[in-house]
């Protein structure tokens, strides 16, 4: 990870002006650094795109924001899509 922030990267990943590469390479930076709050984050604002959304909780699919994906689950406050894909990703990283 460069010496960019956490909110540096959330901020190029939010950032509509970004290239769609910049903006996945900030949320993978974001994966890399273990910012399971940054990423849930991110799944959670719909002001940003969906394929982004996705990216992110993608990127949450990691044992060490298995705790964070269980709690965007239960919220229950993502559309049936992310809701379902959420779901299969938490059974994934928890097998």
């Amino acid at each position: 990870m460069s010496s960019r922030t956490p909110d540096e990267y959330v901020d190029r990943a939010t950032d509509s002006t970004a290239s769609d590469a910049n903006r996945k390479e900030a949320i993978h930076a974001l994966e890399t650094a273990n910012e399971c709050d940054e990423l849930a984050a991110l799944v959670r604002d719909h002001d940003i795109e969906a394929q982004f959304r996705h990216e992110a909780l993608e990127a949450m699919g990691t044992p060490q924001c298995a705790d964070t994906l269980q709690l965007l689950v239960d919220e229950d406050v993502l559309d049936s899509e992310m809701q379902s894909s959420a779901v299969e990703i938490l059974d994934r990283t928890r097998t």
